[in-house]
């Protein structure tokens, strides 16, 4: 069974950090520079919560506070979902739907040494599927759509 470890290989140990003290405009810039969608947020190098784009949307625009002057450290997610670097890519799928977490640091011997997201263990499965369905283009007037759509009705039990 596949492991963190595995993913981290692939994808790199690089790991975006902001320090909890920082406001919260100076982490969305971040995320928007990196292209990324989480920051591990750190107090005196240490791990001490998470912020993501949902605590931005949930815990700043939608309660109006300002992103200029409240700090990271104010609306971070403070229970964090850590995983160690072998742990299976399966358990960390249980975690994050179980949870609703999308995103899970990566602890070994009390160190930072990773992130992992959901779309990491998505995009590790595509690889590792053998992808057998092939998306192809279908006239929607020729008689080839037809036939499908009234295969499509058919199975749903309609008249058509």
């Amino acid at each position: 069974m596949k492991t963190v470890r595995e993913i981290l290989d692939q994808k790199g140990r690089d790991v975006h950090t902001i320090d909890a003290s920082e406001t919260v405009l100076q982490a969305i810039r971040m995320l928007a520079d990196k292209g990324i969608g989480a920051l591990v947020v750190q107090n005196d190098g240490k791990t001490v919560g998470l912020f993501s784009e949902r605590d931005y949307t949930c815990k700043v625009v939608l309660t109006g506070k300002r992103s200029e002057s409240t700090p990271v450290g104010d609306i971070m997610s403070q229970k964090l979902l850590v995983v160690h670097p072998d742990t299976s890519i399966q358990d960390c799928m249980v975690l994050m739907t179980e949870r609703r977490g999308r995103h899970l640091p990566v602890v070994e011997n009390d160190r930072l040494v990773g992130l992992v997201s959901i779309g990491d263990i998505v995009k590790d499965i595509k690889r590792c599927q053998p992808w057998r369905a092939k998306r192809r283009l279908v006239d929607p007037s020729s008689r080839e759509a037809a036939l499908l759509t009234r295969r499509a009705h058919s199975a749903r039990g309609e008249a058509k």
